[in-house]
């Protein structure tokens, strides 16, 4: 894999792989690779994690690849792995300016030529919480029977769209692979685990397949907090954002997939 712009390849005791440079957090990479490597068993990792946040704002997310079945250390050693996928996908999207946690480093240690741990840094969101949390957190009701309440989902609906428009597809868009924070001027979203997300060459003005299931899958997660109006409103700022007119606006409206996501109807957001 290319070096990008920003980054520097690094080798460590144990790991290879590429981190941000220069590097301004106050634990080394020498010595989160030491921790990292130090810690087995799923105890000692939580509170290893809990501690690196703590100290350095940092969040490590792991793969454990001893083990695994043949295909699995196949799709690893092929560079295919979980975290690699979700690292890739990270720097096309930073690149592309589209709101997610910075990718800072992704390691990866090896034996005898195959993958047997990846470990993927990104800064820990400390103010952030996932969208599910968050709405859960407030009263029933309060957010949508409120001017508030349009303007949070037609936020989410226009970052939502920007994310297409920018040329990401998420392939795993719902309420716990969002972060919210509530600010002073409005919300700040964030896109998170992005080892499913695809960048298609053109986005046209159209929603196409893979943004409709995107579109679906977040509906899915919303409609435990907010009435099919509501829905319905976030969906009708999806499209306005997208440049559709009101009549082509209503005509989508009424197809039969989403009007059985809009009312109930679907739990997954497959027909």
């Amino acid at each position: 894999m290319r070096i990008r712009e920003g980054y520097r390849e690094v080798r460590l005791q144990g790991f290879v792989g590429f981190a941000q440079e220069p590097w301004s957090y106050p634990v080394s990479l020498e010595e989160l690779s030491a921790e990292v490597g130090a810690a087995s068993g799923k105890v000692l990792k939580m509170r290893r994690n809990r501690a690196v946040k703590i100290r350095s704002g940092l969040h490590v997310k792991e793969e454990f690849l001893q083990g695994k079945d043949l295909l699995l250390l196949l799709k690893a050693a092929l560079g295919r792995g979980r975290l690699k996928r979700q690292w890739r996908s990270s720097l096309r999207a930073w690149e592309r300016q589209i709101p997610c946690p910075q990718p800072l480093a992704f390691l990866e240690g090896r034996r005898w030529g195959l993958p047997r741990r990846a470990v993927l840094v990104t800064p820990y969101m400390e103010d952030f919480l996932t969208l599910t949390r968050f709405l859960r957190l407030k009263p029933e009701g309060e957010l949508w029977y409120s001017r508030q309440g349009e303007d949070f989902l037609r936020d989410l609906a226009w970052q939502v769209r920007s994310m297409h428009e920018r040329g990401m597809v998420h392939g795993d868009l719902k309420g716990s692979n969002i972060l919210v924070r509530e600010e002073e001027r409005g919300w700040v979203f964030l896109f998170t685990d992005l080892k499913g997300s695809r960048f298609p060459k053109r986005i046209a003005r159209k929603v196409n397949r893979g943004e409709r299931e995107d579109i679906l899958r977040l509906l899915a997660s919303l409609r435990p907090f907010f009435p099919a109006s509501a829905r319905r409103h976030f969906l009708d700022q999806y499209l306005a954002r997208a440049g559709w007119t009101e009549g082509a606006r209503a005509c989508w409206l009424s197809r039969f997939r989403f009007r059985s996501v809009l009312m109930g109807e679907v739990g997954n957001g497959k027909e």
